[in-house]
């Protein structure tokens, strides 16, 4: 019987292998595909693999392209332009911010929601990497990136034997996320992680703002913000609120 996350427990290893067997057998090479740019050889690389796990509202994905699993970070949430009809890997400071359906559910330790935080303040990614403090969650106010939380992980199962990252170049802002301050990290750590360059230095489609003004001018609604790396505002959805945080 699937469990959700009212057991109370952490399950993400036995569900989230179930979810990514997905009626394979043997080790697993998985495809992580990140928000960044990716080009036309990528996506047949990406297709034609075992297991593809994309992320948030999978920006660059197109219709009719593998998706296995799809890792949500919550609070934020966000929503992707089509429809992706793949289980959910949820993540966030703590289970009570992921659904009452969640199968696969991580935590992860962000400094900004302090005592709320499911986690340890001493917990880290990639605990079996010799990174000293890079890897120490709590380091920046959103912890980790979503990619490091779910490269962590996949790192640690057994029946993974190779991950192939694609979309993930680390040029986001280095103030919001640890694996952003040391963009060696991720590389050092997972040693079964094979990175395809992006198609671009460019990060994603991406708001990451600590400070938001609202004014308005004529009757029309302005947003200042500071503190921000945007690349391009995405429009809200009345499928999804949008925070006016928006992290990745």
């Amino acid at each position: 019987m699937p469990q959700g996350k009212g057991t109370g427990a952490v399950h993400t290893r036995g569900n989230l292998v179930r979810f990514l067997r997905n009626g394979n057998t043997g080790n697993l090479t998985v495809s992580v595909v990140g928000n960044g740019p990716i080009s036309a050889d990528d996506r047949r690389t990406i297709d034609s693999s075992q297991v593809v796990v994309r992320f948030n509202d999978c920006n660059y994905l197109k219709a009719g392209e593998k998706t296995t699993l799809r890792v949500v970070r919550h609070p934020s949430a966000w929503s992707p332009k089509i429809n992706v009809h793949a289980p959910i890997w949820h993540v966030a400071p703590n289970v009570g911010m992921a659904p009452d359906s969640a199968e696969v559910f991580t935590p992860v330790y962000e400094a900004q929601y302090g005592s709320d935080n499911q986690l340890p303040d001493t917990s880290r990614v990639f605990p079996n990497c010799n990174c000293g403090s890079s890897c120490l969650e709590r380091s920046r106010f959103a912890g980790p990136s979503t990619g490091a939380v779910a490269l962590s992980q996949l790192q640690q199962i057994p029946e993974v034997s190779t991950i192939r990252v694609f979309g993930m170049n680390w040029n986001g802002d280095a103030d919001v996320h640890i694996d952003f301050a040391n963009r060696t990290m991720v590389h050092g750590c997972c040693t079964k992680c094979i990175f395809y360059r992006t198609a671009s230095n460019r990060y994603g489609s991406e708001i990451a703002a600590t400070t938001v003004g609202v004014f308005s001018v004529g009757g029309v609604i302005f947003f200042a913000l500071s503190g921000v790396g945007a690349r391009k505002l995405l429009k809200p959805r009345p499928d999804a609120e949008r925070p006016l945080l928006g992290l990745k």
